[in-house]
């Protein structure tokens, strides 16, 4: 995929591109204090969106967070697929199918599962620090 992009077979659009605030909890070493979060759109030759990313670019121009494009929307065949959100009930790719896209194989396919549940368990961890704040 990113051989096409950079081939052009694939048109780009800068969706949003917005300075990180100083009180994002974000901030620390992967994200510095005068990073961007952008969000940026990939269209076909049919003029349909085939890839949403969002990134986080550091004030020295080098990708923040894990370094990554963080893919939310890919289209394959003519299928629009995103990360999973409880007001969007469009398909949503599993881990089996993203490793299959990806030809990802052992202990790589075992890493794209793990890393899912770190971020879900994280996500828990802080929704469950939060509730009990409030009480």
């Amino acid at each position: 995929m990113l051989k096409k992009i950079k081939d052009g077979m694939f048109r780009a659009e800068n969706k949003r591109c917005n300075a990180v605030s100083s009180d994002n909890p974000r901030i620390g070493s992967t994200i510095p204090i005068g990073s961007i979060s952008q969000t940026l759109h990939f269209y076909d030759s049919e003029n349909r969106k085939a890839i949403e990313i969002q990134r986080y670019i550091k004030p020295d121009g080098e990708l923040g967070a894990s370094g990554r494009n963080d893919p939310k929307e890919l289209l394959i065949e003519t299928v629009l697929y995103h990360r999973e959100q409880p007001t969007d009930p469009k398909p949503r790719l599993t881990n089996k199918e993203i490793n299959m896209i990806l030809r990802k194989h052992g202990l790589s396919a075992a890493m794209t599962y793990l890393y899912y549940s770190i971020e879900r368990y994280g996500k828990w961890k802080k929704e469950r620090q939060a509730r009990k704040a409030v009480l």
